[in-house]
């Protein structure tokens, strides 16, 4: 989270932005970051944030720019603000400040362990047998610790229940989202302002033999859902199949309201593509795994490289392995063909 948000309201890539870091040494995004919020507040836009975990809170120097930040911060995973009270905490601000130019950020922390959707949520999606109980199945702190360190495993039957609770939080989540679309136009700001809805990572549920997120940077992490609604495009809008990045969301949104991107943002506006345009091709990079050995990834066209360092046979020294896969016959990324084509790995 730390690193992809921080993607997000920079423009730039881990490596330049600072922020991220693994358990025990994280690094906050630094003073001199230059963020979306400052951009639209410099601009004269009222500015303001929902958050609901430390990662995106003053201490990790996410709140750069806002003028009212609302923060949450769990004290365990049991622990959290649901969706129901995060739109009741960005409508409260929208009454009250909605009149102006505004840049909004509303975090929604619902879809991560433990999954515990609320009715009639779980019932629409869970497993028959987590239908009817206010139980999670796990996700504890501790228990995620003792699967990554192998002292524990859960039995395939268990991702799959655990995808159904999944999926009934983000049910849930996107419920509460559509109440905060529905108070927009209550308030009559649906039609000038642009919605844009994106995640900052995806869960694994043991399509490469691990769990949640944060330890690889296959797809089923780094392949997030974008969509942004502006006033005035038709509404039956057509996907986008050019391949684009977080780092394009904070110059798209300068574009779409009038006001200049700086220099330090690295991402391109997507705007042309929301025309009907084709983008230029561009390589992506993708960085800031926080378990296991590190990793980045590129990825350009139909190809994904990922370089992993790992500890070498040599005392004290690393050594990188490489993974590399054609992702329009192999989206699920389960035939490594570095060996097979050394060429295209050493171009990537």
């Amino acid at each position: 989270t730390l690193p992809s948000v921080a993607s997000v309201l920079t423009s730039q890539i881990p490596l330049c932005h600072g922020a991220g870091g693994r358990l025990g040494d994280f690094h906050a995004l630094p003073e001199q970051a230059v963020t979306l919020a400052e951009v639209c507040r410099e601009a004269g836009l009222a500015t303001a944030a929902v958050i609901n975990v430390q990662f995106l809170a003053s201490k990790f120097g996410m709140t750069q720019g806002y003028e009212h930040v609302d923060p949450y911060s769990p004290k365990s995973n049991l622990d959290m603000r649901r969706a129901t009270q995060t739109t009741h905490a960005a409508l409260e601000w929208l009454v009250e400040n909605g009149e102006r130019p505004f840049l909004l950020v509303v975090h929604y922390f619902d879809p991560h362990l433990v999954y515990d959707p609320p009715q009639p949520y779980r019932r629409r999606c869970a497993a028959p047998e987590d239908r009817e109980t206010g139980q999670h199945l796990f996700g504890l702190f501790g228990q995620l610790q003792s699967l990554r360190r192998g002292e524990y495993e859960l039995p395939p039957s268990a991702y799959v229940r655990l995808s159904g609770l999944y999926d009934g939080e983000i049910a849930y989540c996107d419920a509460e989202f559509g109440r905060l679309i529905g108070g927009l136009a209550d308030l009559g700001l649906d039609e000038r302002a642009v919605v844009a809805v994106l995640s900052d990572h995806g869960e694994e549920f043991h399509e490469h033999g691990g769990f949640e997120h944060g330890h690889t940077l296959y797809d089923e992490l780094l392949h997030v859902p974008l969509l942004i609604r502006v006033p005035g495009l038709a509404e039956d809008g057509q996907p986008i199949e050019d391949q684009v990045a977080l780092i394009d969301v904070a110059p798209t949104l300068c574009e779409l309201i009038a006001i200049p991107a700086p220099e330090s943002f690295a991402g391109r506006s997507l705007v042309p593509a929301l025309q009907g345009e084709r983008l230029p091709e561009r390589a992506i990079v993708s960085q800031g795994n926080r378990w296991g050995s590190k990793q980045v990834c590129l990825r350009q066209n139909d190809w994904k490289v990922i370089v992993e360092t790992v500890p070498s046979e040599t005392e004290g020294t690393v050594a990188q392995q490489y993974q590399l896969y054609n992702l329009q016959v192999d989206p699920g990324e389960q035939r490594n063909l570095s060996d097979e084509q050394p060429e295209r790995l050493a171009a990537l």
